[in-house]
């Protein structure tokens, strides 16, 4: 995904942020005297991960933002260590719904959970239902789940992959190279979101039980596949498990939680691949993104 200053681009009121006259696709970089953030774009339209980094790289935090650029779903803080100390859930609507703290020995040393200021209603009966972290996206070719909103978004079948000339292979929808986000289900009947740029997958996969209720997410980039931080919840909202990829797609910390939100397990493995610097030529482990 591109990457340019904040202050190249254009922000108008009430209009799409734009890079030369056109609306952006890509990462605004912003960077401090203590570190580095990123907001991510989509046709101009705040949409996807925004994070930010300490100076020596670690990231320090990650959470996704919904088109519009509300804060959606669950926020994550890690410190200069990398040891995961905050986790903060949001539903589509900007409801606090679960905010924990752990201290630096992984231990839960606490934890909130709010009912929604916000609910939503089933239009045949009234009744209040569930508000997921995130709002399920569905194609029109799927069954649509109960009580969920309907954004109609490919496929992943109705997707092809072919060459393009200039720029080699990539994901097509209707013969272009395809931005957006496209949806298919898994052998367990869960859905899942992949987000491409340009016909590149590249941004938050996503992963709902047939609930609706959000149990995975993480970020994908080519070629290396899964990168930064991945997690996942149960039905509840508990979350189980932590996996954290390198930049380049190494594997390099896995967490397991108990089911007092403790870090029962925590494995720290060495990248098996390494990122070059291109000055010297020296070779040192690749940030978490």
């Amino acid at each position: 995904m591109r990457r340019v200053d904040h202050r190249e681009l254009e922000f108008p009121e009430g209009g799409r942020t734009t890079l030369l006259g056109r609306p952006f696709t890509g990462q605004a970089i912003t960077e401090g005297t203590t570190g580095t953030s990123a907001q991510t774009f989509i046709e101009g339209i705040e949409s996807g991960p925004e994070l930010s980094w300490h100076n020596d790289g670690q990231l320090l935090s990650l959470n996704h933002t919904s088109p519009g650029g509300m804060p959606v779903g669950p926020l994550h803080h890690w410190d200069t260590e990398g040891r995961l100390t905050y986790e903060h859930v949001n539903d589509p609507f900007a409801n606090q719904r679960v905010i924990r703290n752990w201290d630096t020995s992984g231990r839960l040393i606490s934890e909130e959970r709010h009912q929604r200021l916000f609910a939503s209603h089933d239009p045949r009966t009234g009744r209040k239902v569930f508000l997921a972290w995130h709002r399920l996206r569905v194609s029109s070719a799927m069954r649509h789940p109960a009580h969920q909103e309907l954004l109609v978004v490919p496929d992943v079948n109705d997707l092809t992959v072919e060459d393009v000339e200039g720029l080699g292979r990539r994901v097509l929808y209707d013969g272009a190279p395809f931005t957006g986000e496209a949806v298919t289900r898994d052998r367990h009947g869960r859905t899942e979101m992949h987000t491409f740029v340009e016909g590149v997958e590249d941004g938050p996969t996503l992963t709902w039980a047939p609930s609706g209720k959000l149990v995975i997410q993480g970020i994908t980039q080519r070629p290396h596949g899964p990168v930064g931080p991945w997690h996942q919840w149960d039905e509840q909202g508990r979350l189980l498990r932590e996996v954290v990829h390198d930049a380049l797609g190494n594997r390099i910390i896995v967490r397991q939680l108990d089911e007092a939100g403790n870090i029962a397990r925590e494995e720290r493995r060495p990248p098996a691949r390494l990122a070059r610097d291109p000055e010297t030529g020296r070779e040192h482990p690749a940030p978490w993104l």
